[in-house]
């Protein structure tokens, strides 16, 4: 829960950056790299057109009754990375040296987000010799476009404490069932 905690700090900007995110480092850098190539797929098992009856019911007027049952819970596959989870957090080694991602675990899974609401991700920049905390960024989500049911995005970092010197490129593609 120590890590949980450090997370938490980094994130509000409250405490101690260096000693929070050396906490959080010394966890998170023996967790196994990412792939370059990561693939998400989102899905629903067992989908079934929705049914229902509708009438008029003496007494309790207009009423409608879903004979589908209950909503199949979405799926979500994630190959070529390994999300641990720590409290509230899932965090993750990034591909390439020296770079940690975490977000809210509770926002972060398919099921329990909205459609339009994606958890924040957060990259934690650190040297890899060394180990010594960089910077803390926020990793943004930005739309190119959209083709039926893909849509393509790239993510975009805004600096929260410290320096970040590099490039943070990528091609998200998601597609929605």
């Amino acid at each position: 829960m120590e890590v949980n905690a450090a997370i938490e700090r980094l994130i509000s900007g409250e405490g101690d950056f260096v000693e929070d995110a050396a906490l959080v480092i010394e966890y998170g850098h023996s967790l196994p790299e990412a792939s370059v190539a990561q693939i998400t797929w989102r899905r629903s098992r067992n989908r079934k057109p929705p049914t229902s009856a509708s009438g008029y019911a003496p007494g309790l007027g207009n009423v409608e009754i879903d004979t589908a049952g209950p909503r199949p819970e979405p799926e979500e596959i994630e190959l070529g990375v390994r999300k641990e989870r720590i409290g509230h957090y899932r965090l993750w080694h990034g591909a390439g040296d020296g770079h940690l991602y975490f977000q809210h675990f509770w926002k972060s899974g398919v099921s329990t987000r909205g459609i339009s609401e994606q958890s924040p991700t957060y990259c934690l920049g650190f040297h890899p010799a060394t180990l010594e905390p960089r910077f803390l960024g926020l990793v943004e989500i930005q739309p190119l476009f959209q083709l039926g049911r893909f849509r393509i995005s790239y993510p975009r970092m805004k600096v929260l404490h410290g320096t970040f010197r590099g490039h943070f490129f990528g091609l998200h593609i998601e597609h929605h069932w």
